[in-house]
């Protein structure tokens, strides 16, 4: 299976999702799905069992139509997409950006 990373914004990305010619052969089909980023604060334990003041942030990603995790293959994908810089981006997506309120 070949996974595709498009980056949409900073957060959020489409996937596509190609099987190979064997899953082709059993009847798989390319799927295409948006996935945005989520963060969960989790609290560090002391040796004790304790919970310390710190806390560790979780980065994650969900599929956006039923806000289900993506599953350690794709999440791995998007970690591994690199981000386009700013002068790489077309004017019409640099202008959607700017244009979401707040």
């Amino acid at each position: 299976m070949k996974i595709r990373i498009e980056w949409l914004t900073k957060k959020t990305c489409a996937v596509t999702l190609i099987p190979s010619w064997l899953g082709r052969l059993f009847g798989a089909e390319t799927r295409r799905g948006i996935a945005y980023q989520s963060t969960y604060d989790e609290p560090i334990e002391d040796e004790d069992g304790n919970e310390t003041d710190e806390v560790y942030v979780h980065t994650v990603y969900y599929w956006k139509t039923t806000r289900r995790y993506v599953g350690w293959r794709v999440m791995r994908a998007i970690e591994a997409a690199p981000l386009e810089l700013v002068e790489d981006m077309s004017v019409e997506r640099l202008l959607i950006e700017d244009s979401k309120p707040r």
